[in-house]
């Protein structure tokens, strides 16, 4: 996804701690395989290779991040774009999902998708999960400098104290499961 992705985990056993990060970055890497634009053969990179009236079926994963991601798209009335980068206007279809075959169709000439912040909150969402499975309820996960996300509060404090936003103007967030980005 193009990023460097980090967890904190709190946890009375240190191994198992360790091995619950494993298992989050594992499904991290399961993921990136899917939904990164910078693999060749993620579904992502297979989408953008599509010309007009083409379509591939994708992961569950993949379409389910893409579903989110039109359903953000259709409440900011655009101003977030998984297909920002494609050729032609903003305003026309670009492609649609297929929720029987799970597949996508590309309906016009150059589209390009990138999940970005989509695909990072996705990942991050995908990792806590497995962490509560694994029964870790305090940890903090990060996607680069942008995207962050935490579960329970760590001992003695009121939250995850994230900064937003850089000097002079940053303002500190105790960040309790929820995240920013």
């Amino acid at each position: 996804m193009g990023t460097v992705f980090s967890a904190t985990i709190v946890h009375q056993q240190p191994r198992y701690a360790r091995q619950a990060a494993q298992a989050a970055f594992a499904e991290l890497e399961r993921l990136e395989g899917r939904l990164s634009r910078f693999i060749e053969a993620s579904d992502i990179s297979r989408i953008n290779r599509l010309k007009p009236g083409q379509a591939t079926t994708v992961q569950m994963d993949t379409f389910d991040c893409l579903q989110i991601a039109l359903r953000i798209q259709e409440e900011t009335g655009g101003a977030f774009d998984v297909a920002y980068a494609s050729c032609g206007p903003a305003s026309s279809v670009r492609f649609t999902l297929d929720e029987r075959d799970h597949a996508v169709r590309v309906l016009a000439a150059g589209v390009r998708l990138d999940l970005g912040g989509i695909g990072k909150g996705f990942a991050l969402d995908r990792m806590a999960a497995l962490l509560s499975e694994w029964e870790i309820g305090c940890a903090l996960l990060c996607a680069g400098n942008s995207t962050v996300l935490g579960t329970a509060s760590p001992p003695d404090l009121p939250g995850w104290p994230v900064i937003i936003g850089t000097e002079p103007d940053c303002r500190r967030v105790d960040l309790v499961r929820g995240a920013v980005s």
